[in-house]
């Protein structure tokens, strides 16, 4: 099932679980392309090549649930990531990508009695969100696009 295939209730809210997912794929390729000067972006596989693009083909039209399981295995492969992590030291841990995942995995994930850690069911405030789109308005479309003036004036005419 699509996006285009669901409900409009099913639809929003597969919209705001795909944003959430972007955000935590967006910041592991982050970290990544970072440790990759690390032992080379073979050490760290199979994430690197995982998240190594941006918008995963398989990822565009994924039902629901395939959305919540790849959620589910990007939380499993930040956790894991940061583990490997500790064995690089503390100029690593405190480097800028791997604060930022450490981040977004505290913001986005909770650690249960389970072993895999658990989506969290609402981002709590002042999370990292993947930037938003500004709506378009008229003050937004170019110049080149907006309707012609004189165009108006001749069908009043």
């Amino acid at each position: 099932m699509g996006i285009t295939d669901c409900q409009p209730e099913t639809r929003a809210s597969q919209v705001a679980h795909m944003s959430r997912l972007e955000c935590v794929r967006e910041t592991l390729r982050l970290a990544l392309d970072f440790l990759a000067a690390f032992g080379g972006s073979g050490a760290w596989e199979p994430w690197f090549s995982r998240y190594r693009e941006r918008n995963a083909h398989e990822l565009r039209n994924a039902s629901v649930e395939r959305l919540r399981l790849t959620l589910e295995q990007a939380g499993r492969d930040a956790q894991d990531i940061l583990a490997r992590t500790q064995a690089l030291g503390n100029t690593v841990v405190r480097s800028e990508p791997i604060v930022l995942l450490q981040r977004v995995f505290v913001e986005q994930f909770e650690l249960t009695s389970d072993i895999a850690p658990q989506q969290r069911k609402a981002a709590p405030p002042g999370t990292v969100r993947p930037p938003v789109q500004p709506a378009r308005s008229a003050r937004n479309v170019p110049e080149s696009r907006k309707p012609n003036s004189s165009a108006k004036s001749i069908v009043k005419g």
